[in-house]
């Protein structure tokens, strides 16, 4: 397994990128981009376009981050400042601003804005933190509010920044209370909303720490992995150091697996493989703990559906060249492959796959009607 990497030509980037999100979940390499000079783009780095552009209803300055968030489909995205207290939530298919969000200024620059879009049934969700302590959940595209029923919150917890599992139905939360001590807490998205109740989510402690607002990054329903020092009692689950990453299985919070000495900037998965984004980007099985793949190369952002890294040299820095890096070799098979991932072909090697015993997740990705970008992850998985 190794990776493999493209230049990409991007312009615009000359005040610097604020932030950067996949654009949807599908298989082409497209990104919302913030930048310090207020500029919201959307790109698609397998043909170079702009879909998207708008100038935001409010400043990033140099030094403050943003945060931005996008549906499956790519048609809502949600973009606020990281530590502030304004934001705005766009109909991309549109191109219309739906709403400004704020944010109580309570201790915000405490910790990150809490922010997600997930799905509900056949509705999206937009739940957005609005004060310190409480969160709000809004249908779209009616802005209808969901959950709480109520106004009053009585909930002595800080959220950090909110992250999905993968389906959806459970949000995690790396935030603080005033001891301060940092807390992992789950909350079930499907039975918030459905209950209406007046009262804030139900959380649920998963781990401890001295420090707060992290990255976390679900494996799975039951799974995540997350920065932190395995504690020397195997019983103890209060984190007293974030050198190093764990893999920890929520259910019993008992640590899984431990990767000591690591200080990545961001963790990803492709469903196989934890991935370490940072100044070097290193990637390890899930299944063995084993390190498969290095790339001396800084990386700032994964994309899930076209399973593909992305280097904005201008994030926090000078502006410079672009680039793409996809990891070859990962599925373990092999097949004839087609020059380029046109729909016919990608079936021909979905049939081809199914009959070498391929795994089913790569042979249902060539089986999609959805537009594959010119690198399909499949193909370069089989590299």
């Amino acid at each position: 397994m190794k990776w493999c990497s493209a230049p990409v030509s991007l312009t615009g980037l000359e005040a610097g990128v604020a932030g950067v999100c996949p654009a949807s979940e599908a298989d082409r390499p497209r990104w919302f981009l913030a930048t310090h000079d207020g500029v919201l783009r959307g790109v698609d780095l397998d043909d170079g376009a702009t879909f998207f552009e708008t100038r935001l209803p409010f400043a990033l300055p140099v030094g403050e981050s943003a945060t931005l968030v996008a549906s499956a489909d790519g048609r809502y995205l949600a973009v606020v400042q990281t530590r502030g207290l304004e934001g705005a939530l766009y109909d991309v298919a549109q191109g219309t601003l739906l709403r400004a969000l704020v944010r109580a200024d309570y201790h915000a620059d405490a910790s990150g804005w809490a922010l997600a879009l997930v799905k509900s049934g056949e509705r999206d969700v937009l739940i957005t933190a609005t004060a310190w302590n409480r969160l709000e959940a809004f249908a779209l595209p009616s802005l209808e509010r969901l959950a709480p029923a109520g106004d009053d919150t009585d909930l002595d917890y800080f959220f950090g920044h909110a992250t999905p599992s993968p389906s959806g139905r459970q949000l995690a939360s790396f935030g603080w209370h005033w001891q301060p001590v940092g807390a992992l807490r789950v909350m079930d998205v499907e039975a918030w909303l459905t209950s209406r109740a007046d009262a804030p989510p139900e959380l649920h402690d998963s781990l401890f720490a001295e420090w707060w607002d992290d990255d976390v990054c679900w494996l799975d329903e039951g799974r995540i992995a997350l920065r932190g020092q395995q504690p020397e009692d195997a019983e103890d689950s209060f984190l007293a150091h974030s050198e190093g990453v764990l893999i920890v299985d929520l259910a019993t919070r008992k640590i899984e697996r431990a990767f000591p000495g690591l200080s990545p900037r961001q963790l990803a998965t492709d469903g196989n493989h934890l991935l370490m984004l940072g100044q070097t980007t290193r990637v390890f099985s899930l299944a063995t703990g084993a390190e498969l793949a290095s790339l001396d190369q800084p990386t700032h952002a994964w994309h899930p559906g076209a399973r593909v890294a992305l280097t904005l040299p201008a994030l926090g820095g000078a502006p410079g060249p672009c680039a793409l890096h996809w990891l070859t070799g990962t599925l373990g098979h092999r097949a004839a492959l087609p020059e380029a991932p046109t729909a016919p072909r990608l079936l021909v090697l979905a049939d081809a796959l199914e009959e070498a015993g391929g795994p089913p997740e790569a042979v249902a990705h060539c089986r999609t009607a959805r537009s594959h970008g010119r690198r399909c992850w499949v193909i370069e998985g089989l590299r």
